[in-house]
């Protein structure tokens, strides 16, 4: 069984080797192939090629599902709910918009990451129209750092962009209305043996860590060392 696990596993990691994705119908094949060799001596080229053919899968759907290019570039007037918390930062608040839909009716992916220049704080959970600029997602891959296009495409977030307006439609019912003070009760702070210095200790950590983290007297996000 582990082998097995394991063979699924370097299966799902070939795929950041491929030049491009296998098209759909040789990831059929794939599949069916594999799942036939579960049951044979051959199971352990069979879990390989399902790891592979499962996250090729998934890829393809990610790739689907981004903005399209007709839509860039463009004032658009969206609605949607607002999912996780927002990342707060010193002028914006960057935050994700789940199910968006359009007057208009656009076809638009499922998850937008969306920045705030200036303006409110939504919370999770509340539903905006808002006035947004798109782009498909794009980032720099550096080898020595992260590569945001290869993040994002793991996040599904198929498009970002910015806030040039908006309004509230609704606010969180349900989980979402407990979910922020929860999170916010939970990060207390440990008073350390050095004078000034504090252990930040949340009970969630944000996707998206703090620019800058604090470890000095206040509370983040980010822990401060233990001394």
């Amino acid at each position: 069984m582990r082998a097995i696990l394991l063979a699924f596993a370097l299966g799902v990691l070939l795929l950041r080797a491929l030049p491009v994705l296998p098209s759909m119908p040789l990831l059929a094949a794939l599949a069916v192939v594999a799942c036939i060799s579960l049951g044979t001596r051959l199971a352990v080229v069979g879990a390989f090629g399902l790891g592979l053919a499962w996250a090729a899968l998934h890829a393809q759907w990610a790739l689907q599902d981004r903005l399209d290019p007709g839509l860039e570039q463009r004032v658009l007037w969206i609605e949607g709910r607002v999912s996780g918390l927002p990342a707060v930062d010193a002028d914006s608040v960057g935050f994700l918009l789940a199910d968006p839909s359009s007057r208009r009716g656009l076809k638009l992916p499922a998850r937008i990451r969306l920045n705030w220049y200036g303006g409110p704080r939504p919370l999770a959970g509340e539903r905006w129209r808002l006035a947004v600029e798109l782009r498909s997602p794009a980032g720099l891959a550096n080898p020595l750092g992260q590569d945001r296009e290869a993040w994002l495409l793991a996040q599904g977030i198929g498009a970002t962009g910015s806030v040039k307006d908006g309004q509230r439609l609704a606010a969180a019912s349900g989980l979402a209305t407990w979910r922020p003070g929860a999170i916010a009760s939970g990060n207390t702070c440990i008073p350390a043996i050095r004078p000034g210095r504090a252990v930040c200790s949340p009970l969630w950590w944000s996707a998206t860590p703090p620019a800058s983290p604090t470890t000095s007297g206040n509370c983040s996000r980010t822990p401060a060392p233990c001394i």
